[in-house]
């Protein structure tokens, strides 16, 4: 698959984030953020800090508060930095300051369908105390706990991104910002046919029925990268992807992107005498600026 797109970016500021190596933040769009002893306060703004680094099963845990009523704050996560400004696509956590009817929904999706397989009511902390959001990402699986109790678990639609930080009125203060990418299972079932099946085996191959582009992240189009990003997945038995792994790395960014990509393929499952069965297949991804 080759993908052509022209760098338009000019990278924000590096925002420093304290002493417990939380992941890089870059300040984007005018955004107003000010980092002083160890708190990120974030003002009323249109513009928005972002990971530099790209997440695809990943934790991430911080404290917040409100520090006026009217705050509109939220984390976005599984979003990327595409053509446009502002992402297209993604997952909107906003952080609660209320517990009435009135709060926004929790977990909204940015142009994606988002399925909430549970919900529980929410406790907040009294005045201007800090609430603790824990955020972890598994698969299709995003399961939030709010000071320390469950809050809620969706099934979302893809995968990978970064993780985004905006404030649209008002003004909310975070600190303690951690988060760190978690490896997926890697184990493959023993039944899982091999990319080349034996001659003479009646085994039909996948077929895609629809694919993904992979995005192209603003920092390889800013320093011009092409390449091309090797991967193993397997086509499950409903022409899902499960399992992917990556074979011939080129750079972790575009790495993570092929995956999430890949991942969100859909596919005819292969069948042995007419049988759905799972099978392993190669894929290549090819990342190339246009000329």
């Amino acid at each position: 698959m080759t993908l052509g797109l022209v760098v338009i970016y000019v990278l924000g500021l590096l925002l420093p984030t304290g002493d417990s190596e939380p992941p890089t933040l870059v300040a984007e769009n005018g955004v107003k953020a000010k980092y002083a002893d160890g708190v990120l306060d974030l003002r009323g703004s249109r513009g928005w800090l972002r990971t530099q680094e790209v997440f695809l099963d990943f934790q991430l845990a911080f404290e917040f508060r409100a520090m006026t009523a009217d705050a509109d704050a939220a984390v976005l996560i599984r979003t990327w930095v595409g053509r446009d400004q502002w992402p297209g696509r993604g997952l909107r956590i906003a952080l609660p300051t209320r517990t009435d009817s009135e709060r926004p929904k929790f977990l909204v999706g940015l142009k994606e369908t988002v399925t909430a397989v549970q919900e529980n009511p929410i406790a907040l902390r009294p005045g201007d105390e800090w609430q603790h959001l824990r955020v972890e990402g598994n698969g299709k699986e995003i399961r939030i706990t709010l000071n320390d109790m469950f809050a809620g678990v969706y099934e979302v639609e893809r995968f990978g991104g970064h993780v985004m930080f905006e404030n649209r009125k008002g003004h909310v203060q975070i600190r303690n910002l951690a988060m760190r990418a978690t490896e997926p299972a890697m184990a493959m079932s023993s039944d899982v046919m091999p990319v080349l099946p034996p001659a003479g085996s009646a085994v039909k191959s996948p077929e895609v029925l629809h694919d993904v582009k992979p995005v192209y992240t603003r920092e390889a189009m800013q320093r011009r990268i092409e390449g091309v990003v090797g991967l193993e997945a397997v086509v499950l038995r409903d022409g899902s992807v499960g399992m992917v792994r990556v074979t011939t790395p080129f750079d972790p960014a575009l790495d993570a992107s092929a995956v999430a990509a890949l991942k969100a393929w859909k596919f005819s499952p292969a069948t042995r005498g007419g049988v759905p069965v799972p099978m392993l297949v190669s894929v290549e991804m090819r990342f190339v600026m246009k000329r």
